[in-house]
């Protein structure tokens, strides 16, 4: 093996090894110790070697995610001249040659290292039962090591192009694949597919796909016309009919793009930038865009919001006296504003934590056409203070989520808890606090059947605007009542549905809940709650991300109404 090969797989193995626990400041700390014995490196030698070894373990961080694409190989090479070269500029002839001796104690723990990171990758995704996970890590040892051996021959034998270990990578991968379906159910397998890039098309996936660059001798150039692109994301386009028992009738029109800004994370939730606006028969309008990015492997997400809207509904007065004597004034809300939420995975995989930041301007209009005096004898009175007003909200969010799909899981379970703090000091006017925390469960029943769970809680305190108390209504929460009908300062609901997929684009759902809202939390009683269910039908509207147009009718007590929506209702 020539010393550039010998190179690149130390750099290769030596990131691999530590990319997946830790920071590249710390794997560099860790490795220059072992470099600078085994090397016999001198004090300055180490001090040059540092800023190129961050600087290479950086570029393979995406190493972390064995299941990499095609991108993750013109990245290794082409960043691979630099660092080989800076290598031949600090060591001497005498210390290049203890390279290859050095790297075959590194790779040999590098390759433990990523068989065991990728086995308990595979058994925690498809959550493999004990049975299953024993059966199948003979599978996914020989599959590992096959890849291992194919890749140091290519590596070897650099006069081979990249037509045989295409071939030879996609009979290992057949060969993988026949085997884990004889252990795996039906939604293991095809969560198989997705997470390895199976179902999209690539082949490999243990360090990516075939390179994409000439790897003769004397070559390390990018190979930048190659005409196999992945596809990046994927637009959904949804004109929606409106039917709501809140706002009427009318048409709602959405646009998005799903992408992931790292070709090879697919197995985290896709980034999205959007925009969208409706217009119904009782005068609402309003607009909005949205742009959220997920960064660094899941490991960073940030939520951009902003949009206007003049809303049009009831006003039934607070507390659920109001709501059950089935009293309204209509009034109007108009409003601006925008909202910005940052997180990020604090410890294991499927904790984060950030900050929530809101900000609204909005005037309160009551339509006195339909009532005899400015006591509004005939309607509940709204708060003369809430008539016009500036709110800004910050606070901090807690977040689990282990869904492996956002859009329409089949199993895990999304907690939340989002607090937020309202005063002149966040640039607000009104001294409050609000928060909210909810519970989501998914069980997968079968291939086309999935069970979910949702328990949700609110509380305000302060001089709380009547727009921003707890809310029992929202299609998350409860379906059959309309938005505004039951708001306090307490609220708990919760809901269960059915889902089953049908032939094609086609699904249905059944589901039932029941909530309450009160003045304080001793006064919540169980005889008091409201409940309200229904059914639904579901169309597909993508492909690669399960997003469902959602037609839901729902009955309450004395109340019912039509959704219309898109992605479920949690």
């Amino acid at each position: 093996m020539s010393i550039r090969a010998a190179l690149f797989i130390v750099c290769v193995c030596l990131s691999a090894s530590h990319v997946v626990v830790a920071q590249s400041a710390l794997q560099t700390e860790q490795a220059l110790p072992i470099a600078k014995s085994r090397l016999n490196l001198t004090d300055q030698q180490t001090k040059e070697l540092r800023p190129l070894l961050e600087k290479r373990i950086e570029a393979l961080r995406k190493l972390r995610n064995p299941f990499g694409g095609e991108s993750l190989w013109r990245d290794l090479y082409a960043s691979r001249e630099k660092f080989e070269s800076g290598l031949r500029r600090i060591l001497t002839a005498d210390q290049l040659a203890l390279v290859p001796d050095l790297q075959v104690e590194w790779e040999n723990d590098a390759l433990t290292r990523l068989r065991q990171q990728q086995i308990n990758d595979v058994s925690d995704r498809l959550k493999l039962t004990p049975d299953q996970a024993s059966q199948a890590r003979p599978v996914l040892d020989q599959d590992f090591d096959q890849k291992v051996t194919l890749m140091r021959n290519y590596r070897e034998d650099q006069s081979k192009g990249t037509e045989p270990f295409s071939k030879a990578l996609e009979l290992i991968n057949e060969d993988t694949e026949a085997q884990l379906d004889r252990i795996l159910t039906d939604p293991q397998m095809a969560e198989f597919r997705r997470f390895t890039g199976r179902s999209k098309g690539s082949l490999p996936w243990l360090f990516g796909a075939v390179p994409t660059v000439d790897d003769r001798a004397g070559s390390g150039d990018v190979d930048t016309g190659s005409k196999t692109k992945r596809k990046r994301g994927e637009f959904v386009i949804a004109p929606i009919p409106v039917i709501n028992p809140t706002l009427g009738n009318g048409m709602a029109l959405g646009v998005g793009y799903l992408y992931h800004l790292d070709d090879d994370d697919a197995g985290s939730p896709p980034s999205l930038t959007g925009a969208g606006g409706f217009r119904t028969s009782n005068g609402s309008r309003g607009g909005v865009i949205a742009q959220k990015f997920v960064l660094r492997q899941n490991k960073y997400r940030l939520l951009l919001v902003g949009g206007r809207a003049n809303i049009h509904y009831n006003f039934f007065g607070i507390g659920a006296d109001a709501g059950d004597a089935n009293r309204s004034v209509p009034i109007e809300v108009t409003g601006k504003g925008f909202l910005i939420d940052a997180s990020m995975r604090v410890f294991g995989r499927y904790w984060f934590a950030g900050v929530r930041y809101y900000w609204m301007r909005s005037t309160v209009n009551v339509d006195r056409s339909n009532v005899s005096d400015d006591r509004f004898p005939n309607g509940p009175l709204v708060p003369e203070l809430d008539l016009e007003l500036r709110s800004a909200g910050l606070g901090p969010t807690f977040e689990y989520d282990s869904r492996p799909d956002s859009f329409y899981p089949r199993g895990g379970s999304q907690f939340r808890f989002q607090g937020s703090f309202h005063g002149r000091g966040v640039g607000g006017r009104r001294v409050y606090e609000t928060y909210q925390v909810f519970y989501n469960k998914y069980y997968g029943l079968g291939p086309r059947q999935v069970l979910a769970a949702h328990v949700a809680g609110c509380y305000a305190s302060g001089s709380v605007p009547f727009y921003d108390l707890c809310i029992l209504g929202q299609s998350k929460d409860l379906r059959g009542y309309e938005v505004g009908r039951y708001i306090d300062r307490v609220m708990i609901a919760s809901q269960a549905e059915y889902r089953l997929e049908l032939r094609k684009r086609l699904g249905a759902v059944a589901f039932f809940g029941a909530g309450e809202v009160a003045r304080k939390w001793s006064s919540l009683r169980t005889d008091s709650l409201k409940p309200g269910g229904g059914v639904g039908l579901r169309f597909r509207l993508t492909k690669e991300n399960h997003i469902n147009l959602r037609v839901d009718y729902a009955w309450g007590i004395g109340s019912s109404g039509l959704y219309l929506g898109v992605t479920e209702a949690f």
